[in-house]
């Protein structure tokens, strides 16, 4: 059994402290370890001590537990294990009035209930710390938010980075050049000092993809193999950046943005893709809600939540809405219940649900997570679960709360603005949810512009079937189809017959299109005719013929070099999904992997992508 230590706030109790959970430097206490309260005396005589402790909570909770009368030696520490203290998660403020030796002494303490985290779980939500604190560090591991910013121009960073590995994080430094004096110089003496120990680079340079070039040269000089992402704070930065070369080193980006809204991760995704970087990742970096707003907290979380939904890697937080001043703030319980109950799930799609009504499917294998929240009035909705078991329903902090009765699969739940979280296994709403994500990405795709006057008209009308789709799933000959046109745009665009801002983003769809209709071919359980096994074999070959044919040469080959971590990826999540129990699913991965391998042999032939390696 752990204990964890409170902060305590002492309001002129005579010759005596109180604190809660005393042997940690935070006040957090986890949903199955029972709350301490001690009480320790600076008097030189014995104390008797009487009194109770009122609790109330964020949620509304409220509960008064008489103490035991307590004899206190001169000096002594007294632990006392409070019976009937709120056993939910939640935050609490609690007020302990006693009575000591006659005189009246009150404490006001808080502290949280929070789940026991998983110490395996690298969760996508991390922090920015723009100073080192060790109660900080503490607190984001309850959560649990191991990934963890700091700045690269803090005093002492080696040391802090350092403290914060050891605790189990994984660290970012945020290079700033307009505070770091001679940053490249710098870089490179931080990059050969600390080494794998920082996980990414993250550079913020103004208006200059040069100093960014200069800044990654220096990284990589030092001997740090680690990713390197330039922040932005919109998509016109990230297109000028790539267009100067930035593309050599970075493979991903950190969009800086304080709501965290997702409009523009669109934005930034586009703007890689017409530049020729097909599967550029995002990153999103900001205090995550107006702090100032009512229901901060709860924001914090609908915004991660939409976030994730938009493509985001990673949810980087500025500590003021979880934990700052030594104190937990409105978001912590919130943002500790996502992690939770989302872990490390991938988001399949969203539901359809009445007007103000958010709904998001997650899922980890066969089982799923629904979050879904209120924008504006509550209301009762029904959700058709089919046959779904092992259901499982909490709150916004992730308390239980009983899953209603359904009728003919159909469950009716009571929506509030606050998060609410419904889990199972099978059933109906992967179906769902994947469905209205391969329809979305459908639609985007044929309303495209460039695509009605530049793509082959037979992928048009496929993409126009699936746009127009309302139930079942697409036709498998289809899903092939759109798997063999993936060589021929690729050699269109590399032969000059077509322009990469055209070739790039539609593959870029098809691929997201293929891999969510992967899941509704599951979720249907009809299998493939083709082997996995032979499948994968295939997709080595094409692997191996690419790295004999490239070998020896000095060129480099952008495209080609990512297309072939991609289909390593695409591999390895086809191995993952098995493991799982989802051989249907592994096998359309499988197969996507296959005929983006075929493409090897075309992109082998690309020109590169950054013009500094023409000047090289």
């Amino acid at each position: 059994m752990t204990l964890f230590a409170a902060l305590m706030l002492m309001l002129g109790a005579p010759s005596i402290e109180v604190s809660l959970a005393p042997d940690q430097p935070i006040p957090f206490v986890y949903v199955d370890d029972p709350l301490i309260l001690q009480i320790k005396a600076n008097a030189e005589s014995d104390l008797k001590i009487t009194g109770k402790v009122t609790f109330t909570g964020t949620a509304g909770q409220s509960a008064v537990v008489d103490l035991p009368a307590i004899s206190l030696r001169a000096q002594g520490t007294h632990w006392h294990q409070v019976e009937g203290a709120p056993p939910d998660r939640g935050q609490f403020q609690t007020h302990v009035a006693l009575n000591v030796n006659g005189q009246a002494a009150e404490f006001d303490l808080a502290y949280c209930r929070i789940d026991r985290p998983n110490a395996k779980l690298v969760a996508p939500l991390g922090v920015h710390l723009q100073q080192p604190d060790d109660k900080a560090l503490v607190a984001f591991q309850g959560i649990p938010a191991r990934q963890v910013c700091m700045n690269a121009d803090i005093e002492h960073i080696e040391e802090a980075v350092e403290r914060a590995v050891k605790s189990g994080c994984l660290v970012s430094l945020l290079v700033d050049a307009s505070k770091l004096p001679n940053a490249p110089e710098r870089c490179e003496v931080l990059a050969r000092t600390l080494l794998d120990k920082v996980a990414a680079w993250i550079v913020t340079v103004p208006e200059a993809s040069v100093a960014f070039d200069a800044i990654a040269e220096a990284v990589r000089k030092g001997g740090s193999r680690a990713a390197i992402m330039p922040m932005v704070s919109n998509e016109q930065e990230i297109a000028t950046l790539l267009a100067n070369g930035a593309g050599r080193f970075a493979s991903s980006v950190v969009l800086r943005n304080d709501m965290l809204q997702c409009d523009s991760l669109g934005g930034l995704r586009a703007a890689s893709e017409s530049l020729g970087y097909e599967g550029f990742g995002t990153n999103v970096m900001g205090i995550g809600a107006d702090p100032l707003s009512t229901d901060a907290g709860l924001a914090l979380v609908q915004n991660c939540t939409r976030n994730l939904a938009g493509g985001a890697r990673l949810c980087l937080l500025e500590p003021g809405l979880l934990f700052s001043e030594g104190k937990f703030q409105d978001g912590y319980v919130y943002t500790t219940a996502l992690v939770n109950r989302l872990g490390a799930a991938q988001y399949v799609g969203p539901l359809e649900m009445p007007k103000d009504i958010d709904a998001y499917i997650f899922r980890v294998g066969n089982t799923w997570t629904l979050l879904l929240w209120a924008n504006k009035d509550e209301q009762d909705v029904s959700i058709g679960v089919g046959d779904a078991t092992q259901l499982v329903c909490s709150n916004a902090v992730n308390n239980p709360i009983s899953v209603p009765e359904g009728k003919d699969g159909d469950l009716s739940l009571h929506v509030t603005h606050q998060p609410m979280y419904l889990s199972g296994s099978g059933g109906d709403l992967l179906t769902k949810a994947a469905r209205n994500m391969a329809r979305r990405e459908a639609q985007a795709f044929v309303g495209t512009k460039a695509f009605q006057e530049g793509l082959p008209p037979e992928l048009m009308a496929i993409m126009k079937s699936i746009a127009d789709i309302k139930g079942g799933k697409p036709d498998r000959l289809n899903f092939f189809a759109i798997l063999r046109l993936f060589p021929v745009l690729e050699q269109k665009w590399h032969e000059g017959q077509m322009g990469k801002e055209v070739a790039v983003p539609a593959m870029a769809s098809m691929s997201r299109l293929v891999r969510t209709l992967c899941v509704l071919e599951q979720e249907a359980g009809e299998p493939f005719l083709e082997v996995l096994q032979a499948t994968l074999d295939r997709c080595g070959e094409y692997q191996s013929q690419y790295l004999t044919g490239s070998g020896g040469t000095n060129n480099t080959h952008e495209r080609a070099d990512w297309l072939l971590a991609e289909v390593g990826r695409l591999m390895s999540e086809s191995k993952s999904l098995v493991e799982q129990g989802r051989e249907i699913e592994a096998t359309g991965v499988a197969s996507l992997a296959e005929w983006r391998a075929r493409s090897l042999e075309f992109a082998a032939k690309a020109a590169p992508l950054s013009p500094v390696h023409e000047q090289q």
